[in-house]
């Protein structure tokens, strides 16, 4: 009889990239981003607009965790 393990960690989601080109996307969640040259701005969360003015100065993974992204708008 072979054992089968039970209490294993659940294998890490991969790790998708961010769009490079700037754009209005939708990520995994349905929250709405834009992709500016400067960086990312959080346009709606849940369905509610938020600060537009904030730049979310992200880099090395914290954006690409929301992935995958759609394209809505090409800037």
């Amino acid at each position: 009889m072979t054992a089968t393990r039970t209490d294993a960690a659940p294998a890490p989601r991969p790790a998708a990239p961010e769009p490079a080109a700037p754009g209005v996307y939708r990520d995994r969640d349905g929250d709405v981003w834009v992709r500016a040259e400067h960086g990312w701005l959080l346009c709606l969360q849940n369905g509610v607009a938020v600060d537009t003015t904030t730049v979310w100065q992200w880099v090395d993974g914290h954006v690409r965790d929301y992935a995958p992204f759609a394209l809505l708008l090409p800037s």
